[in-house]
């Protein structure tokens, strides 16, 4: 699939414009982008935070004036990041952005917007035909009844230019649907991006690992400190410690020699191949880009992390998660990813509690499957990507006359 122009031979190729605003919406972009039904379509993004690396594994061409951002897209979540991000010229970049948006849309098919409210109204902006991948809010953040969308997010998706709204959950698309709003429960295409690489584990060690999750933001570095605290701890009170070993899922866009220091200073001994090994002999390595590896082989994770944690729980991996000091998982979100994620996750204050969680919950069977079922539950299973990608192209073709799905 890609970008490039149509042949002179044949109809012109229809194509999409893909606006989304942070790391995990352009990986869901992506995934959506390389189901089936878009195979003969032509691809542009429009990342509006970060720089739209995810968006080079499709061949879609990003279109869109860039700059990294020193809060990484968390400018509500991190005291002073909004006056950072704007001394480093965010205001600017939102004019350039604006200005550029409404000429690429005119050329496309149909608008994909992913994400929040930001994308959702600038696919408004555009005048064209669009649908909404609504991946950042549910009603499970919400008291029972309560509705997580805002009146204005309401109004944009109830505008006759919105063909299509897609929530992440049944919940959350049956209070829009009662709003009026033509929204579909497909199910979460987060689900969908759990690659496997076919490359060998770092080493031939076969016992049970402990997965680490220090998240994708440049808050990483930071988080790995407790995250290693808790991983002795826990590592500490195992009877065949000496058979664990520890893996690190590490994103694509964070180097892992930035990352050896602070094990170093937790005790951890760098090895010749690059990975680690502890004092009382557990290994250490670090998964660079292969979470859909990692995830197959942990046992328990430590997570500090958003769209990672919930991958995890949907996949029936048992996580304990406590808050940190950076811009992403700070108290507040830890107890909003909670509220949404219900019992399949375990949310504690302290390193030293998420050891002793991790050690109950391994030997409560009843407990484990009580959070593989509401992660079943709250995250979906596979398939969602395509069943999108099948609904939007259609409605596309239909000009928003319907579907046959």
């Amino acid at each position: 699939m890609g970008a490039s122009t149509a042949s002179s031979e044949g109809p012109p190729r229809r194509s999409v414009l893909w606006i989304s605003n942070g790391h995990g919406e352009d990986r869901i972009a992506r995934v959506l982008i390389d189901q089936q039904p878009w195979q003969d379509w032509r691809h542009l993004a429009f990342p509006l935070v970060g720089e739209g690396h995810a968006y080079g594994e499709v061949s879609a061409p990003v279109v869109a004036p860039v700059l990294a951002m020193p809060s990484g897209g968390f400018i509500l979540r991190q005291p002073g990041a909004f006056a950072g991000d704007v001394r480093h010229g965010l205001l600017g970049l939102l004019v350039r952005q604006l200005r550029l948006l409404r000429p690429v849309a005119a050329g496309v098919d149909l608008v994909m917007a992913v994400g929040d409210l930001l994308p959702l109204a600038c696919a408004a902006f555009t005048g064209r035909p669009h649908a909404f991948v609504g991946c950042a809010k549910s009603d499970h953040y919400r008291d029972p009844g309560g509705e997580d969308y805002l009146g204005i997010e309401r109004w944009f998706m109830a505008r006759p230019a919105c063909l299509a709204v897609y929530p992440r959950d049944g919940l959350t698309a049956s209070s829009l649907v009662r709003r009026g709003i033509r929204a579909h429960d497909l199910g979460n295409p987060m689900m969908d991006d759990l690659p496997v690489s076919g490359l060998d584990w770092p080493h031939a060690q076969s016992g049970p690992v402990l997965g680490l999750l220090p998240g994708s933001r440049s808050d990483a570095r930071m988080n790995l400190a407790p995250l290693l605290k808790a991983a002795r701890a826990f590592l500490e009170r195992q009877s065949d410690a000496p058979a664990w070993s520890v893996a690190v899922a590490v994103a694509p866009q964070i180097d892992p020699a930035d990352l050896v220091p602070v094990a170093e200073a937790a005790g951890w001994v760098l090895q010749s191949d690059g990975g680690l090994r502890a004092p009382a002999g557990q290994r250490l390595d670090w998964l660079v880009g292969r979470f859909g590896d990692w995830i197959r082989r942990v046992r328990v994770v430590f997570g500090m992390a958003g769209t990672a944690t919930e991958q995890c729980a949907g996949m029936g991996v048992p996580v304990v998660t406590f808050p940190g000091e950076g811009a992403q998982f700070h108290p507040d979100f830890a107890r909003a990813q909670a509220r949404l994620l219900g019992e399949a996750v375990q949310l504690v204050e302290t390193p030293e509690q998420a050891a002793g969680r991790a050690v109950a919950l391994l030997e409560d069977q009843e407990l484990r499957a009580r959070m593989r079922a509401v992660g079943l539950s709250r995250m979906g299973t596979a398939g969602a990507a395509a069943r999108i990608a099948a609904h939007a192209a259609q409605l596309a073709g239909t000009g928003g006359r319907g579907t046959s799905i």
